[in-house]
C-alpha cells in the first residue's frame, strides 16, 4: 500500500476512534428472539443478511444497555503511573484475568488469589485493575521492576490486570502467574500472542489471557464484555471497545447463533462512546476442542463506516449459565485495523482457528 494512502486510512481510523457464559453448543432455534424479556432492537436483527439486520446508523450512548455502563466501571486507572509502563519497541499488553468469568450467583466459597505476576527479564507494569474491589483488592507496594504483588478474593465473579511486557533480548525469559489459587509460567515469546482461557477447577473458575501487540502505525485494542447463551434461540453479546492500553473508545453489542444450513455465525455493531458508528461486524464461532480450554473462540472482521473493510476480531467466549438468559457469560478478543492491504484477515465463513 502506497505510504500516502496508509496515512489517509490511518487518520481516518484515529478520527472515528479518537473523536469518539455451561454448555458449549446453541441449537438452532428461531429467527427472532421469542423470548418475552427480548428487547426490542433484537426482533429486527436475523442470522441469514450481510450484517444480521445491523446498519450504520448512530445510537444511544452504551446503545442504553445500563450492562454496559456496569462492565465499564469495572476498568479503572491505577492511582499512581507505573515508571515502568512506557511503551518501548519490544512492549505488550497483556490483559489477564481469574476467578468466575461468566458469573456464577450459587458460588459459595470465597477464592483467594493474592500472589505475584514476575518476569525473569524484562519488566512488567500496572496500567488497568480491573472488577477490583477496593479496599479488600488492591495492588502491593513494588519493590522490583520485575515483580508485582497484589491481594485478590473472588466469588461470584472476577478480577484482573491490565499489563504492560517490556521484553528483553533474553530468549529463555519467562513470565509467572503465581497466586494461593493456581501457578503457572509461560515463555515471554509464546505468551506475546496468547489467546486462551484455562480451566481452574470444576466449579467454573478460570485464568482468562489475551496478549496485543502494540503497533503504534495501525490501531489496536481489546474486547471484553458477556457472552450470554440462550437455549433454543439466538445468543446475545454486549461489551467494550477498547485501546490495547485500555482507554475506552466505544461498545460493542450483537447476537449469535447456528442458521438453518448448520453455521454458527455472529454479528455485532460497533460504536463511539458518543453513540456514533464506527463499524458493522460478523464473523463464525464454535466450542472449543481443546480440554483444558472451555467455551470457545470466535473470529472474523469488521467493516469500517465508510464502507471499506476496517479489520479483525477475534477471541475466546464462556457461555452464561443455563438460565441466564440476559446477563453472564464472559468473552475476551483483541481487533486490529487492516492497514496493509495484502495481509490476510479471517474470513466471515470461515471457522475460527481455520
Amino acid at each position: 500500500m502506497r505510504a500516502a494512502h496508509l496515512h489517509n486510512r490511518l487518520l481516518a481510523v484515529a478520527l472515528l476512534v479518537a473523536a469518539l457464559p455451561a454448555c458449549n453448543m446453541l441449537t438452532p432455534g428461531p429467527e427472532g428472539p421469542s423470548s418475552p424479556e427480548a428487547e426490542a432492537w433484537e426482533a429486527t436483527t436475523d442470522l441469514t443478511s450481510d450484517y444480521g439486520g445491523y446498519d450504520f446508523t448512530d445510537e444511544e450512548v452504551a446503545f442504553g444497555d445500563a450492562e454496559l455502563m456496569k462492565i465499564e466501571a469495572e476498568e479503572s486507572s491505577v492511582e499512581v503511573a507505573d515508571a515502568d509502563s512506557s511503551i518501548e519497541p519490544e512492549s505488550f499488553a497483556l490483559r489477564i484475568l481469574w476467578g468466575q468469568l461468566r458469573g456464577n450467583r450459587e458460588a459459595e466459597t470465597v477464592l483467594d488469589w493474592s500472589g505475584s505476576i514476575s518476569v525473569s527479564a524484562g519488566a512488567v507494569a500496572v496500567l488497568r485493575t480491573i472488577a477490583f474491589e477496593r479496599p479488600a483488592d488492591h495492588l502491593l507496594r513494588r519493590d522490583s521492576r520485575q515483580t508485582l504483588a497484589f491481594v485478590s478474593h473472588t466469588r461470584p465473579h472476577f478480577d484482573g490486570l491490565l499489563l504492560v511486557v517490556r521484553d528483553s533480548s533474553d530468549p529463555e525469559a519467562t513470565l509467572t502467574f503465581d497466586t494461593s489459587t493456581f501457578s503457572r509460567s509461560w515463555s515471554i515469546r509464546e505468551l506475546r500472542d496468547i489467546d486462551a482461557v484455562i480451566a481452574v477447577d470444576d466449579v467454573g473458575n478460570a485464568v482468562s489471557l489475551e496478549a496485543i501487540q502494540i503497533d503504534p502505525t495501525c490501531p489496536v485494542g481489546a474486547v471484553r464484555g458477556h457472552w450470554v447463551q440462550r437455549e433454543g434461540e439466538r445468543g446475545i453479546f454486549r461489551g467494550l471497545w477498547l485501546s490495547a492500553l485500555g482507554r475506552p473508545l466505544g461498545h460493542i453489542r450483537g447476537h449469535f447463533g447456528i442458521t438453518p444450513e448448520g453455521r454458527r455465525v455472529w454479528f455485532g455493531k460497533i460504536i463511539r462512546d458518543d453513540g456514533r458508528v464506527i463499524g458493522l461486524a460478523r464473523g463464525q464461532w464454535g466450542p472449543s476442542e481443546d480440554p483444558e480450554q472451555p467455551g470457545g473462540r470466535f473470529a472474523g472482521h469488521w467493516m469500517a463506516r465508510e464502507g471499506e473493510l476496517g479489520g479483525s476480531v477475534a477471541g475466546h467466549y464462556v457461555p452464561a449459565r443455563r438460565g441466564e438468559d440476559r446477563v453472564g457469560g464472559f468473552f475476551q478478543a483483541r481487533w486490529r485495523t487492516q492497514c496493509d492491504a495484502t495481509e490476510p484477515l479471517p474470513q466471515p465463513d470461515a471457522q475460527p482457528g481455520s
